[in-house]
């Protein structure tokens, strides 16, 4: 704990703004800090959401298959209605019928592009996530090499940088 660098006082910086920095430097871990709960939290709940889609696909299956045999059961009814001399279902009723069907499974087909459509923003949101978190590393990496190259420097009196000519 009290051995990382960064807990450390800095008392030989103090009159040159050490403070300052160290301030800045626990401000942007908090900063980090809070980006990483967002981060897990959103990462909760794209699992959750992902879960729901996966259910919604598993009854979709189920639907299908029970359309399926629906269908399979309506066809050998009709086969024996025809053998015992039942009248056919008329081609109208047959058109309502296929009608009714193709849009229940359109309406299955647009649920499950929803699905997919979410499922790849969550992607999408997901990706731009991780390169915030890429680029607040790599800031902080470009912060602490600055303060390493300041602190390696002597000031003048104005606490201007002196530079070699």
């Amino acid at each position: 704990m009290g051995s990382e660098p960064s807990d450390a006082p800095e008392t030989s910086d103090a009159g040159r703004g050490g403070g300052r920095e160290q301030g800045r430097d626990r401000l942007a871990d908090e900063r980090d800090r809070a980006a990483d709960e967002r981060d897990r939290r959103a990462d909760e709940r794209d699992r959750a959401a992902d879960e729901r889609d996966r259910r919604a696909d598993e009854r979709d299956r189920a639907a299908d298959e029970r359309q399926e045999h629906l269908d399979k059961r309506e066809g050998r009814l009709d086969r024996r209605g025809r053998r015992e001399g039942m009248p056919p279902v008329s081609s109208r009723e047959r058109a309502y019928e296929t009608m009714k069907q193709s849009r229940e499974l359109l309406d299955a087909t647009v649920a499950r592009l929803d699905r997919n459509q979410a499922e790849l923003r969550r992607a999408d949101a997901h990706d731009a996530r991780d390169q915030k978190a890429v680029d607040r590393e790599s800031m902080a990496t470009e912060r602490r090499a600055a303060a390493e190259r300041a602190e390696g420097l002597p000031e003048d009196g104005d606490g201007e940088e002196l530079t070699e000519d």
